[in-house]
């Protein structure tokens, strides 16, 4: 049976925008750190990876040159010189279908959110002898505590759900990315509901594990950048028709920073393993 590898990963890097100049503290060795997810990613298994949070145009076209020959393919909306864009950039080993591949831009976005240009990343990726299967790749509305943040990502949801709906339905469906819910909240409840076709993979696999993929407990970065956030699972593989083999999150991408053993983000990375039925 066809199986495939999936990585995706919240990058929080900063780096060569101009939000940056005049928000210093947004930054964290960022080159550094963009430096040490490439090597990661040279050396993991994966064969598509979904990065969100690369914000500037300088540190995707880093990673899109570093990993060329492991991951040939890929898609990103792009950023202006003085604007943010999305943040999303998929690579992929397996190829993109040339007439189904896009990304949409969301009507509705609240706060500093406002200032980017979030959406979610659409592909459809043969995996193996003709076998296709849906992508779609977004980083939501952050602010997990505002009941009127709460409100746009649920709007987003629709968006997102109403595009689904007419496109290759007959396909499997992997829904990826910073999500911005809460795992086992009533908020994660609304956005099954949005995505009933779904089912959530980590509770799929490890219905009694927290899976917590922001962790300021563990995570030096989360704490810097997030104050007193909680910890949560905030980010997911969401999938349709296709059977998850294994999903884990990965707490150990470390670079050295001054003789500091530091994570490589705020976030950690997500892996699964799916199969398809």
């Amino acid at each position: 049976m066809a199986t495939f590898n999936l990585i995706s990963y919240n990058t929080h890097l900063f780096y060569k925008t101009a939000v940056a100049k005049i928000i210093g503290s947004l930054t964290f060795h960022d080159k550094a750190r963009l430096e040490g997810i490439i090597e990661r990613l040279r050396s993991s298994q994966s064969d598509m990876v979904m990065l969100s949070e690369v914000w500037s145009t300088t540190s995707q076209k880093a990673i899109i040159q570093a990993l060329k020959d492991k991951y040939p393919h890929h898609i990103s909306d792009g950023n202006g010189p003085f604007s943010m864009g999305s943040g999303l950039l998929l690579l992929s080993s397996k190829p993109i279908d040339e007439n189904n591949h896009g990304f949409v831009a969301f009507k509705d976005s609240s706060g500093e959110d406002a200032l980017s240009n979030k959406g979610f990343i659409f592909a459809i990726i043969e995996i193996e002898n003709g076998r296709r299967v849906r992508f779609i790749f977004s980083h939501t509305q952050a602010d997990t505590e505002s009941h009127d943040y709460r409100n746009v990502r649920n709007e987003q949801f629709k968006q997102i759900e109403a595009f689904i709906n007419g496109w290759y339905s007959s396909l499997p469906l992997i829904i990826t990315g910073d999500l911005n819910v809460p795992g086992h909240s009533t908020e994660h409840s609304e956005m099954m509901h949005i995505f009933n076709q779904t089912t959530d993979s980590w509770l799929d696999l490890h219905p009694k594990l927290d899976g917590y993929t922001y962790d300021p407990t563990t995570n030096a970065l989360a704490r810097r950048f997030g104050g007193d956030e909680p910890s949560a699972r905030l980010d997911y593989f969401l999938e349709e028709k296709l059977l998850p083999l294994s999903m884990s999150v990965i707490t150990d991408w470390n670079i050295n920073i001054k003789g500091v053993p530091t994570p490589l983000s705020d976030h950690y990375p997500i892996e699964g393993v799916f199969q398809l039925e």
